[in-house]
C-alpha cells in the first residue's frame, strides 16, 4: 500500500500498482452535451409537436432544449478506470418553446381564455418561459380582462409568427458556416433547406399551408462533378477486361465531359 503522505521523491511513492482497466457494467454512465448554468433545468416527457410521439425535453427558465439520443456505433469509451460499452451521448438541442405549445392551441382554439386555463401540467410550465409569452402576444389576440391576459386563436396571426421564426433561422443559417456552400449560396435552395428542418417542429397540415404562403419550391437536382465513392459489393467481382474497341470509346468519353466541364457556366 502505498502511502500518501510520503514525499514524491521517495522509492514508495514510486511502488505503485498497476491498475487494470475493466469495463464496470454495474453503473449506467450518460454523457450530455449542453449548456451550462442551468441549474432550475427539469427533464420533461411531452408531445413532439409534428409526430406527437412522447420526446424528453429540458426546461429551463429561460428556454426548452430537446434531449436527442445518438449511439456511437458500438464504440467504447474510456471514464477515469472504466471502460463503458456502447456509449450513448446525449445532445441539448434548443427548441423556441412555442413549438411545443402551437398544438395545443390548434386542437383547443381557444377564445380569451387565460393562460392556466389553455394549458396545464408540464406544458403551463412551457407557456410560463419568458419567449414563450412574448411569442403568445404576437400569437394570438391578446385582451386584458380583471388585470390578466387573455389569449383567442388567430390563425393569421400564427402564420405570421410561424413566417417571421422562419426567417430569423433562414438568416441565422446563412450567417454560419453550417451546411453545404452551395446550399447557402443559392437562395431558393437555401430556403428549401431551411424550411425541411423548420417543419420538423410543426404539425403536417400547418406545414403545407406555410409552404404555399412562402412559395418554397424544391430546387432542380445539380449533378456533382466530385467523385462518388461507391458501396463496396458483398462480393468481390472483377471487372471484364475491356477490348481495343472499348478502351478507346472510354478515352473519347472522358475527353468530351472534360470539355463539357470547362465550357459550363460555373453557378
Amino acid at each position: 500500500m502505498v502511502d500518501l503522505n510520503e514525499s514524491f521523491d521517495s522509492q514508495a511513492s514510486l511502488d505503485i500498482p498497476d491498475l487494470m482497466i475493466e469495463d464496470d457494467s454495474n453503473y449506467m454512465r450518460r454523457f450530455i452535451v449542453g449548456q451550462p448554468g442551468h441549474e432550475d433545468r427539469k427533464l420533461y416527457y411531452l408531445k413532439h409537436p409534428k409526430t406527437k410521439t412522447k420526446a424528453l425535453y429540458e426546461i429551463t427558465e429561460n428556454g426548452t432544449n430537446e434531449v436527442l439520443k445518438m449511439k456511437l456505433d458500438g464504440r467504447s469509451t474510456l471514464l477515469g478506470e472504466s471502460v463503458i460499452k456502447e456509449t450513448e451521448l446525449f445532445i441539448m438541442a434548443p427548441i423556441h418553446p412555442f413549438f411545443l405549445l402551437i398544438p395545443e392551441l390548434i386542437e383547443k382554439k381557444p377564445m380569451s381564455k387565460s393562460i392556466d386555463n389553455i394549458f396545464e401540467g408540464k406544458l403551463l410550465a412551457v407557456a410560463q418561459i419568458p419567449s414563450a409569452l412574448k411569442a403568445l402576444d404576437l400569437a394570438c389576440t391578446v385582451e386584458v380582462v380583471d388585470g390578466r391576459k387573455h389569449y383567442s386563436y388567430d390563425h393569421d396571426k400564427l402564420i405570421s409568427w410561424c413566417m417571421k421564426r422562419f426567417n430569423i433561422y433562414v438568416e441565422a443559417f446563412k450567417a454560419s458556416d453550417e451546411g453545404p456552400a452551395a446550399v447557402r449560396d443559392d437562395e431558393a435552395a437555401c430556403r428549401y433547406y431551411c424550411f425541411t428542418i423548420f417543419t420538423d417542429y410543426i404539425c403536417e397540415s400547418l406545414g403545407k399551408e406555410l409552404q404555399m404562403v412562402l412559395e418554397i419550391e424544391k430546387p432542380e437536382v445539380t449533378i456533382s462533378t466530385q467523385t462518388v465513392v461507391k458501396r463496396k459489393s458483398v462480393v468481390a467481382v472483377d471487372p471484364k477486361p475491356l477490348n481495343s474497341k472499348q478502351r478507346r470509346l472510354q478515352k473519347a468519353s472522358k475527353g468530351v465531359q472534360s470539355l463539357s466541364l470547362f465550357f459550363t457556366k460555373k453557378p
